[in-house]
């Protein structure tokens, strides 16, 4: 920003004290909001700016005796905060979220000017690293390929920590990489022998074992190894290797896919992720907070979820619903789900079956149930390349750990299946 801007910005701040808000100031001068609050920090303007409170921008979630409702904060409300302040010595106009208890209620205040704040910074953070991102020729793809190759790559579990001693093998934030990017070569080198122009990669999926070094989004503790940040930096790191290999042979798509274990983590490190290839034009970033993503590929549609949201029962309603457009021009559908660590494929519409799934030292396969084209959804929840940890080997929940690959006809659907076992 200009310097003789700058200037302006503060001396309206200051001419205007206590009249005008920030939003107000904001588009006075045409810059962000952003912008102004951090003038307004930098030059030690705390209280020239009416809060966005006066304007009735603030929403209240209560529960009172059971009831859940909203309501606008009173006067009386405002006042007391203020107060609790002042007392505190903290900044009333900086305020994000307060917490109003009693023995007959817990009224939680949001301060909406606050949350809009945070996002701005998350935007413009995410704009500053798509600025420094790396250059990137655009790639000849191979107009003979006919097949898009699907990588769900599902719970890698980077920073999962487990010993010979105690599970029969080892796994660490090391063997996480190394099989990732193992797999990756071996499954994508099986797949391009048949022609493949297009590439599906599933980012997040639970690629982080926890949201914040300890425990998962939820706070179950877990074992782990190496800290938050290593791992973070292990993970981009994987991904960036991963990326740039496919683009070398066709277009790449990649979906998030938010997850249980990380699912703060998993969505800060995709956005990363997308912004450093935003100069790429062979990779295309799918990264929203929606939980479940939809890509067609001609005559195929696929749904991608982790596995821990919506019941089963309803995925393939779920699916007709949410893409019917694309569900009307398409034949082959498919659902790809991580999460369980081990084989399931299902098939649910007209008919309802159990086509393949991992038991203790086996697969069980029926043969005698296969999806029919426009009639049903094949559900398939995909093998992990991550090994046991201590307490799913105690419970028994063990199996094999794999990494899959699915080979996509843009007519005749899914034609094929590569695993990599480990």
């Amino acid at each position: 920003m200009a310097t003789k801007q700058t200037e302006m910005i503060l001396q309206f701040i200051k001419d205007n004290k206590e009249s005008v808000t920030c939003s107000e100031a904001a588009s006075n001068f045409k810059v962000s909001k952003t912008v102004i609050n951090n003038l307004v920090s930098r030059y030690d303007l705390q209280g020239f700016l009416v809060p966005e409170s006066g304007r009735g921008k603030i929403g209240v979630a209560a529960h009172l005796q059971g009831e859940t409702r909203m309501q606008e904060p009173t006067k009386a409300d405002m006042t007391r905060l203020r107060q609790i302040c002042d007392e505190r010595n903290l900044p009333f106009e900086k305020w994000g979220i307060w917490w109003d208890k009693t023995k007959d209620s817990s009224i939680a205040f949001y301060n909406r000017e606050a949350i809009e704040r945070e996002a701005n910074h998350f935007q413009e953070l995410i704009a500053e690293m798509k600025k420094h991102a790396p250059k990137y020729k655009k790639r000849k793809i191979d107009p003979t390929g006919e097949h898009m190759l699907v990588l769900p790559q599902a719970d890698i579990h980077i920073g999962k920590w487990s010993t010979t001693l105690e599970v029969g093998s080892e796994y660490n934030s090391a063997i996480a990489v190394e099989r990732a990017k193992q797999g990756t070569d071996e499954l994508v080198s099986k797949g391009r022998a048949f022609g493949v122009k297009q590439f599906v990669l599933c980012i997040g999926n639970d690629i982080l074992h926890t949201d914040n070094g300890k425990t998962t989004t939820s706070n179950t503790p877990q074992d782990t190894d190496g800290s938050w940040f290593s791992n973070f930096r292990l993970a981009k790191a994987l991904y960036v290797s991963i990326i740039e290999q496919l683009a070398l042979y066709g277009d790449v798509h990649l979906i998030f896919v938010p997850s249980n274990h990380d699912w703060r983590t998993g969505y800060a490190l995709s956005e990363a992720v997308a912004a450093h290839f935003h100069n790429h034009p062979n990779v295309h970033p799918m990264v929203t907070e929606r939980h479940r993503k939809y890509v067609v590929y001609g005559n195929n549609l696929m749904m991608f979820s982790h596995g821990d949201g919506a019941k089963e029962k309803d995925l393939h309603w779920h699916l007709a619903t949410e893409a019917s457009e694309a569900w009307s021009k398409t034949s082959h559908r498919y659902i790809y789900l991580g999460h369980l660590h081990h084989k399931i494929k299902k098939v649910q519409g007209h008919q309802n079956g159990l086509i393949e799934k991992d038991k203790i030292g086996f697969t069980e396969i029926d043969a005698t149930v296969q999806a029919e084209a426009d009639k049903d959804v094949n559900i398939e929840y995909v093998r992990s390349s991550s090994g046991s940890d201590s307490w799913h080997d105690r419970n028994g929940y063990t199996s094999k750990p794999a990494m899959e690959a699915f080979l996509h006809h843009h007519s005749a659907g899914q034609v094929a299946r590569f695993t990599q076992w480990f």
